[in-house]
C-alpha cells in the first residue's frame, strides 16, 4: 500500500508500480554484495534504482519533477553497508573526485583488514 511521502518506482509507459519488486531485489542483491566484502561500489547517476543524489522524483499529481531523490537500490546499499565508499559513475569523470574515491576505498579496505605481521 503506497504511503504518503514514500517514493515509489513506477513504470513510465505501463504505470506499473515496481516498488515492492525493486525493494525485494535490492535487499537480496545487497545481502549478496555484503557477503563479497567489497571495498567500494560505483552506481549509475540519476537512476531510479541506483542514483545517490539528484534522482528525479515525479509527483503523483503531476508538475515539475524534483531532483532530490535517492535510488531504491542505492538506499538499500547504503543502509546495509553505511561505511563502504559508494560513488556515482558521473562524478568519477572528475580526476579529483576519482582520486578521492579511490583513496576512500583504500582506507576502507585497510580499516577492515588486520595489519600485516
Amino acid at each position: 500500500t503506497p504511503r504518503a511521502g514514500v517514493p515509489r518506482l513506477v513504470g513510465v509507459q505501463s504505470r506499473t508500480d515496481l516498488t515492492l519488486a525493486m525493494r525485494r531485489y535490492a535487499a537480496a542483491r545487497v545481502r549478496e554484495l555484503a557477503a563479497l566484502e567489497l571495498d567500494g561500489f560505483v552506481t549509475k547517476s540519476r537512476s531510479p534504482s541506483c542514483g545517490l543524489v539528484d534522482v528525479p522524483v515525479h509527483l503523483a499529481r503531476g508538475g515539475r519533477a524534483r531532483r532530490d531523490g535517492v535510488g531504491l537500490f542505492a538506499a538499500a546499499l547504503r543502509a546495509r553497508l553505511p561505511r563502504m565508499p559508494v560513488e556515482e559513475e558521473a562524478r568519477l569523470v572528475d580526476p579529483a573526485a576519482r582520486e578521492a574515491f579511490v583513496e576512500r576505498v583504500r582506507a576502507y579496505a585497510r580499516s577492515r583488514r588486520p595489519p600485516a605481521r
